[in-house]
């Protein structure tokens, strides 16, 4: 991840196992028989729901720096042999300092050298969701993959002894992001090779430009409606990457997806599902999306779901009235049309998710019960798909006439974000 710095495999096997986590980024040059190039690739992927795909890895060559040559595919599958215990500990999801640093969850003090956490631990394991290891054989480069949600990041520094990744609003919708290099931080030597911005569905770049030492900007070498890429072959002495998005719903960064599930799907979730027919909604939630544990009020700073609409479940008032939802009895109302269920045979759901006080609130409220009911199961096999920030309605039909849900029916997204 330094620029094409000497790395021996030795010190790759020993770094992955150090106290500070896998430290790759501060390796020294170091002769041995065994001498390998590495290349830093680092890209982020910005999605449409707050979010961004942070993917950091090595693209790996032979030889001297400077006059390092590819590795064939049967040398890049005897280094991935070598390397076994590297990618073991790689495998386990823990992100070192630089790379905590480059999603603006540190701040790095220049003088001493040091990384400090700029939130708390509660706050990053909420914010930042492993999502696994990878090859990519084609380009002879190893990597690891997290989903991360900005709006709990991001730290300025005072840009003179501590520097910081930190995002903040331009205008409406817009966001501008500042990727600082964190190797040429540490030494003006080093530089990331492959710094990559990719916009995921429904996002649009507004700019992007590298920051050189002198203040000097510097266009992407790959500059598409989708991605903005810089390949240095040489050092560019960039200090920091400019990146300005913006999507409908930028705004609104306490409204996320349903998707975000998968932010606590590994954590302990409370279910407050104080009316009928709970009890038979509970097991369908924990077979897929998680365990969950049962309490009579949603726990401050705990991540909730909350099963039912307020005639079952008074908690969900206060969140509705922030997603725009609101209830005429049975009648689900959102965005001035009115959803009326025909009892056993036609019903609704609403789908909604909101961050609010260090916690993610998911609401899952039909019409009646059969309505909570497919919506729980829809959630199960299907959570992929809700990955837009703001409500979504579905409609239930009781397709063989039996007068109650059951996994054969027709369930539907008829409203989305």
């Amino acid at each position: 991840m330094t620029g094409r710095q000497l790395i021996s495999l030795l010190q790759c096997i020993l770094l992955a196992f150090s106290t500070v986590g896998i430290v790759l980024g501060t390796i020294r040059v170091m002769k041995t028989e065994a001498q390998y190039v590495r290349f830093g690739y680092w890209a982020i992927t910005f999605y449409a729901n707050h979010t961004f795909r942070y993917d950091v890895g090595e693209e790996i060559w032979k030889g001297e720096v400077g006059s390092e040559t590819p590795l064939t595919d049967e040398e890049w599958e005897q280094y991935k042999s070598e390397a076994e215990e590297t990618f073991k500990a790689l495998m386990t999801g823990r992100m070192d300092e630089t790379w905590l640093f480059y999603v603006g969850a540190t701040i790095y003090d220049i003088i001493s050298a040091e990384h400090t956490l700029s939130v708390s631990n509660e706050t990053r394991w909420l914010a930042i969701k492993f999502l696994g290891f990878k090859f990519d054989d084609e380009h002879h480069r190893y990597y690891c993959s997290y989903l991360v949600y900005w709006p709990l990041l991001g730290a300025k520094g005072d840009e003179v002894s501590t520097y910081g990744n930190f995002w903040e609003k331009v205008g409406p919708d817009t966001w501008k992001f500042r990727f600082w290099d964190p190797w040429h931080l540490e030494s003006t030597d080093y530089w990331l090779d492959y710094p990559s911005f990719y916009a995921g569905p429904g996002v649009t770049f507004v700019e992007a430009k590298a920051i050189h030492d002198s203040g000097e900007e510097k266009p992407p070498h790959i500059d598409t409606a989708t991605e903005k890429s810089w390949k240095w072959d040489k050092n560019g002495y960039i200090s920091y990457y400019e990146i300005t998005i913006s999507y409908p719903g930028a705004d609104n960064t306490d409204i996320v997806s349903m998707g975000y599930f998968v932010f606590v799907s590994d954590k302990t979730v409370g279910y407050v599902a104080p009316g009928a027919p709970d009890k038979g909604l509970k097991d369908r939630f924990e077979r897929h999306l998680k365990q969950l544990v049962e309490k009579p009020v949603p726990t401050p700073g705990e991540s909730t779901l909350l099963v039912g609409g307020p005639i079952a479940n008074r908690y969900v008032t206060a969140y509705n009235d922030m997603l725009g939802i609101s209830w005429d009895g049975f009648k689900l109302v959102y965005n001035g049309v009115t959803y009326e269920p025909v009892w056993k045979s036609e019903d609704y759901a609403v789908l909604g998710a909101i961050h609010s006080d260090g916690s993610f609130i998911f609401l899952v409220e039909g019409c009646t019960r059969y309505g909570t009911e497919a919506a729980a199961n829809f959630i199960r096999n299907h959570l992929s798909e809700l990955n837009k920030c703001g409500v979504y309605i579905l409609k239930w039909t009781d397709t063989n006439g039996n007068g109650r849900y059951d996994p054969f029916d027709t369930v539907e997204i008829i409203v989305e974000p």
